[in-house]
């Protein structure tokens, strides 16, 4: 991410920009080290070449330290009190406004813009900027000695030429790691950004599942609930005569293991979409299964008064199913076809097995779709439709079961041929 830095390094921004910092004080090592041996060349006293090779070592010592122990704007701090210090030193001793201070002082300040955080930065700033104007006051009207000459001319050519090159440099080599350290600020925020909103669509996908989830269940208790209660209503009204009421505790009996059946299914598929459990095949007998979907939905067609035809086409076959999905299916196509046959018709389930392949078809008689309401049939803008008996319903069932079907690698398809509703569950046998 940064010139010393590799991208498994640098996670967040607070890491790139303390990198930053330590590649300021590398960078401020280097320089303080070339100043101070470019200095032998010049009339500089060997005291002065010393303290700026001491200062180049320090900082090499801070960024070595903050690399191991973090601390990164205390230490930072600390070297800027000592750098302070010591040009404040070396103004004077150092022909003054004619030598390398006021370069030096650029280049700190450039620092404390670029480094420093908070109020502390500007600080260093105006701490800086009165300390030096004080000293040019001083300087200029001769209130201190300022020793501002050079025995040798090419002296002071040599020392003015690497004091530029060496500040040219090290502003040069600054503003490009501080462009890099703001393009690669930029990436770490493009890649946060694009992880939140990662995050958030997961989210709201979970969100949507979750009310798909509870809209399933809510539907396929729905049926068996409302057979129940009406069973309870006609015994509460005493409308049954012993032989009738004999006949409604069996069927009870029945109903509550179709509920029982009906609740672990649904919770089964729930569980699977929640990644808590995965598809379970299991090995079918396809007519045993299809009869006994056909004895689980018998109670709420015959208290619609309606009859149930079961054809069968092909010879049986044994195969690995997922069961439990596919009944789900099967289960809100008969409801879905019962709640809109009139009392007295027929509702028909046809099995057709060849090798490999397996398909259910409900139909039912009814008038056909609207436009509207057939373009929408698979959809969520289907809108709810009341059944022939005023049977509530949420419009729910299809969307769900042609996504369960899809999820199973199967197909559920719509037709409308001589007056009747055609929903058809077809899949291959791998």
């Amino acid at each position: 991410m940064s010139l010393f830095s590799s991208e498994k390094e640098v996670k967040s921004l607070i890491d790139l920009q303390n990198e930053m910092s330590r590649t300021a004080m590398l960078l401020g090592s280097i320089l303080f080290i070339a100043f101070g041996l470019s200095n032998l060349l010049t009339e500089v006293p060997i005291y002065l070449i010393v303290g700026k090779l001491a200062i180049g070592a320090l900082f090499l010592f801070g960024y070595w330290f903050t690399k191991k122990q973090g601390q990164i704007q205390v230490f930072l701090n600390i070297l800027l009190f000592i750098c302070f210090f010591l040009l404040s030193v070396n103004y004077f001793k150092n022909h003054g406004s004619y030598g390398a201070t006021v370069v030096t002082l650029f280049i700190l300040t450039l620092t404390c813009v670029v480094l420093i955080d908070g109020w502390v930065k500007w600080f260093w700033i105006v701490l800086g900027f009165l300390i030096f104007t004080l000293f040019l006051f001083l300087e200029i009207f001769e209130i201190v000695p300022v020793d501002t000459t050079y025995e040798e001319p090419s002296s002071r050519f040599v020392a003015i030429t690497l004091g530029l090159f060496w500040t040219i440099l090290f502003t040069s080599i600054g503003v490009w790691i501080l462009q890099k350290n703001y393009h690669d600020q930029y990436r770490l925020l493009i890649k946060f950004q694009k992880e939140k909103e990662k995050a958030n669509l997961q989210l709201s996908e979970l969100n949507d599942k979750k009310s798909k989830l509870l809209a399933l269940l809510s539907h396929d208790l729905r049926s068996p609930i409302n057979t129940l209660t009406l069973s309870l209503e006609l015994f509460e009204m005493g409308a049954l005569d012993e032989d009738k009421l004999k006949q409604m505790l069996g069927n009870l009996k029945k109903q509550s293991h179709h509920l029982s059946h009906v609740l672990e299914n649904t919770m089964s598929w729930v569980r699977i979409e929640l990644g808590e459990e995965k598809f379970s095949r299991n090995l079918v007998d396809i007519d045993a299964f299809t009869q006994e979907m056909i004895e689980m939905m018998q109670e709420p067609i015959s208290l619609k008064e309606l009859s149930l035809s079961f054809l069968k086409e092909g010879d049986n076959q044994t195969v690995e199913l997922e069961a439990k999905p596919i009944s789900i299916i099967l289960k809100n196509l008969i409801d879905n076809a019962v709640k809109f046959t009139q009392p007295e018709q027929e509702v028909t389930l046809k099995l057709s097995q060849k090798p490999g392949h397996v398909s259910w078809e409900v139909s039912n008689p009814g008038l056909p779709l609207a436009g509207e309401s057939l373009s929408n049939l698979f959809t969520p803008r289907i809108e709810s439709q009341m059944g022939t008996q005023n049977e509530k319903g949420s419009g729910i069932g299809l969307l769900m079961s042609k996504e369960i079907a899809e999820s199973l690698d199967m197909e559920l398809t719509y037709s409308y041929a001589d007056g009747h509703h055609k929903f058809t569950l077809s899949g291959s046998l791998d």
